[in-house]
């Protein structure tokens, strides 16, 4: 749910309807009180998670969406609501709509000099995400990836971790990403033997467990922060060293398995909208200090993140270079100090 003030500021809700289908009645409740509002209001639904409204006929009918009712898994949606119209869009593969925002115009306000050059130098702010980029190329995890990054001073690799069908751990954002960048042509998942079977976009090379704990082996003080599994004990039984290592995710449960098993958790961004105030007490009961979400939801999170700040926690913003001109740089200039770092695709941190 997404949501624009007359001033320009963005506020992104996100309702995992997937993973916890009873949160469409939080949804609802946050569209019918926005409508009340004077606000642009959108509504963006992920690929997987239309196979529960249909349980909630009647009060998604009353705001409105009626295809949202009968909208298929897979099925790609968009709806923009007012008072007193709601227009909803649907396609079977691809759906891409822009609509127009009057804005006040708001002054931006640039970091200092100083900070901008701390900032810049300091490799513990930015995550190389899914291994950093190589050859102009993202979300490779790739070991080539990983060694170009590295060199260029980059200490904290991000991996998307998923599992073959031989419940082996392996590094891919997911298994229709990597079929595009291997060819395959197959069902997936695959097996971990026809994983590591195949180059990535025909240069680079997939990393499975084993790949990864050697590589961390030899680069003893780079720190890994995964992402996608939810299997947190799991993984951590098999990584090489767990002061190494930082785990996204993606319920308070989870978040407390992790801290049952010594391995340090990283709040998504769902467990952050589902806590809200008592966000940063839980964060203190658990000793949890980092967090992770989007750089659109920084304005969101004002309060907690100021919390945050005071406490030395640490927090990430991604979706990074998803908007034209909203780069690594931007980052520095602008967002820096309102939260700790970023999930960066380059970064040179030779700069003067």
């Amino acid at each position: 749910l997404i949501t624009v003030d007359q001033e320009g500021t963005l506020l992104i809700d996100r309702f995992d309807t997937y993973l916890e289908p009873e949160t469409i009645e939080e949804l609802i409740e946050s569209i019918s009180k926005a409508k009340q509002s004077k606000k642009h209001i959108f509504l963006v639904v992920h690929d997987t998670a239309g196979a529960s409204f249909s349980n909630y006929d009647v009060q998604l009918k009353n705001l409105g969406l009626k295809k949202l009712v009968d909208l298929k898994n897979r099925q790609a949606y968009i709806a923009t609501l007012k008072q007193t119209e709601t227009q909803e869009y649907v396609d079977n593969l691809i759906l891409e709509s822009t609509f127009n925002v009057p804005l006040k115009k708001v002054q931006l306000i640039k970091n200092t000099d100083i900070a901008i050059n701390k900032f810049s130098k300091d490799v513990d702010r930015f995550i190389a995400h899914a291994g950093g980029k190589i050859d102009g190329k993202v979300y490779t995890n790739s070991l080539e990836a990983m060694d170009l990054n590295y060199k260029k001073g980059f200490r904290n690799f991000e991996l998307d971790i998923i599992k073959t069908t031989d419940n082996h751990f392996v590094a891919a954002h997911d298994w229709d990403i990597w079929k595009e960048q291997t060819g395959y042509s197959g069902n997936t998942p695959v097996t971990l033997e026809v994983f590591n079977s195949y180059k990535l976009l025909d240069n680079y090379t997939a990393i499975d467990m084993a790949a990864i704990n050697k590589w961390f082996k030899k680069h003893k003080d780079a720190i890994l922060i995964t992402d996608k599994t939810r299997d947190v004990k799991g993984f951590g039984d098999l990584f090489i060293d767990r002061n190494r290592l930082v785990m996204e995710v993606f319920t308070t449960k989870d978040a407390e398995i992790a801290r049952a098993n010594s391995i340090k958790p990283m709040l998504s961004e769902n467990i952050m909208d589902r806590l809200k105030d008592q966000l940063i007490p839980f964060m203190k009961i658990n000793q949890i200090e980092h967090l992770a979400f989007s750089r659109n939801s920084i304005q969101k999170f004002q309060v907690v993140l100021e919390q945050a700040n005071e406490l030395g926690y640490k927090s990430y913003v991604y979706h990074v270079n998803f908007q034209a001109g909203k780069d690594e740089k931007y980052v520095i200039d602008y967002e820096l100090g309102k939260v700790y770092g970023m999930y960066a695709d380059q970064w040179n941190f030779k700069l003067d």
